[in-house]
């Protein structure tokens, strides 16, 4: 049977309804830009490889587009005269929409069977309309196709990247098994305290300043003055040091500028050594092989190999993920693939974006899930969400992961970044699950000058925390 859809930037909207209902061939309808634009390049390729036949389109003119009787007219010039069709309504603006429409009950009026359809990505329904008794009638059923992430990029015209970090976590779980501490609080304190031996990302407060230089003032000041001094011999004078200051905050790409202050002042105020952490949990020892842990970057890169915290709380995530789903079994999983990268086919579309974790799933959904062990800042946010959107339009969606230890909020052990997570992701509106010590969701309070409370708290805002091990659970995928 022909399926005829108008060809969108949401190309899930026609591909999944394609699929799912075995058609034989797709007839798209191209509005002027989407025609320019190639549009339909990706999903042609992929319905192909589905043995779906693509006739030659329906191209509307500019001053065609938005014409409810010129569609219309145009379209009705294209369909068979007895045989029936399915209209695809998912793609285009409401002015085809509605000539879709218009034509799938002019032509039921007409005798013919015609049948419309629409795939619903919020409660992953397929839905379809028929004529009876002179009345559109709905039936639905659950979306369930077999596509890959490979395909649902192909139709958005994005090519899936691997690197010799990807690896599939389903339906193969390649995935090595590592022994993972995160949930030790012991480890968690530790790796804070190898965290906070880096350069902070941004420029460290003026009264953060102040507190530094009132708890090192004596060496500090020997410090300055030692550096100055130096400055002034082999290079010039304080005000040019002021200058140096101000190039690095303002000329350096991105946020290198500040984080090169950042580096620079964190240097001035310690002594370079690294102090021991001790480790009392018996596991944690034979781990570490011994009791006294150096606090140092090299020494977390020798014991754990990985070159940065955020790294092993991510593979902690991966290692987490592969864990729920080999015990879950969740149905409507397609495939899962740890570590890849996403591209757009043509230039003119943003660049590569890294994924943590895609998943795909049998409604055609792509799932981007990011671990997040720190900040989540606005604009790295908003890139992601639009690589998103372009690369799986209405059925694409990221989600964060963030650590959130009770036991550490509740011992004030929490770093005060991870304690406002939460309440930033869900402003950005992100979707977020916790690596935690609760197997249950916990509902905390955002106060001005308790931060964040487990003390019920009204009229200030409410953020819950969902454990991961709800993940599938929530989004539908048992």
């Amino acid at each position: 049977m022909l399926m005829i859809g108008v060809s969108t930037e949401q190309n899930s909207s026609n591909l999944v309804p394609a699929i799912q209902l075995g058609i034989s061939s797709f007839m798209p309808i191209e509005t002027s830009r989407a025609n320019g634009e190639g549009w339909s390049t990706g999903l042609i390729q992929v319905m192909q490889s589905h043995s779906i036949r693509v006739t030659e389109p329906v191209i509307l003119k500019s001053d065609q587009d938005s014409r409810i009787d010129e569609i219309i007219r145009v379209v009705r010039q294209r369909l068979p005269t007895s045989e029936p069709v399915i209209w695809c309504l998912g793609g285009g603006q409401k002015p085809q929409q509605l000539a879709c429409w218009q034509l799938f009950l002019g032509r039921n009026q007409a005798g013919i069977p015609d049948r419309a359809c629409y795939a619903n990505p919020v409660n992953q329904q397929l839905e379809t309309w028929l004529i009876f008794r002179n009345e559109p009638k709905l039936e639905t059923t659950t979306l369930s196709v077999n596509l890959t992430a490979e395909e649902i990029l192909t139709a958005f015209n994005y090519r899936l990247l691997k690197t010799d970090k990807s690896v599939s976590i389903y339906p193969v779980s390649g995935l090595d098994p590592v022994t993972d501490f995160y949930s030790n609080s012991e480890f968690r304190g530790w790796m804070k305290a190898v965290y906070s031996q880096l350069p902070s990302s941004t420029d460290i407060s003026l009264n953060e300043f102040r507190t530094l230089l009132e708890k090192r003032k004596p060496e500090i000041r020997k410090k300055v003055t030692d550096f100055i001094q130096l400055f002034k011999k082999e290079i010039g004078t304080p005000k040019e040091l002021n200058a140096v200051f101000r190039e690095m905050e303002t000329s350096i790409p991105g946020k290198l500028g500040n984080w090169l202050t950042s580096s620079f002042i964190r240097d001035m105020i310690t002594d370079g050594s690294s102090p021991d952490f001790t480790v009392t949990d018996p596991e944690l020892t034979r781990f570490f092989g011994r009791n006294q842990v150096s606090v140092s970057m090299e020494e977390f890169e020798r014991l754990t190999g990985m070159r940065r915290p955020s790294d092993y709380f991510e593979r902690s995530v991966l290692n987490s993920f592969q864990s729920l789903i080999q015990q879950e079994k969740p149905s409507k999983l397609s495939e899962a693939i740890a570590n890849v990268e996403i591209t757009p086919v043509s230039g003119k579309l943003p660049s590569n974006a890294e994924i943590d974790l895609l998943i795909v799933t049998t409604s055609g959904q792509l799932l981007s899930v990011d671990a997040k062990s720190y900040s989540f800042d606005k604009k790295d946010a908003d890139a992601r969400i639009y690589n998103l959107q372009k690369a799986g339009g209405r059925f694409g969606k990221l989600i964060a992961v963030i650590p959130f230890y009770f036991a550490d909020l509740d011992s004030d052990a929490m770093d005060r970044q991870i304690q406002l997570l939460p309440n930033d992701l869900q402003m950005k509106n992100i979707p977020f699950y916790a690596m935690t010590d609760s197997q249950e969701p916990v509902t905390l309070w955002m106060t001005g000058s308790k931060g964040i409370t487990r003390e019920e708290s009204p009229g200030f805002p409410q953020v819950q925390i969902r454990p991961l091990n709800s993940f599938f659970r929530s989004e539908r995928l048992i």
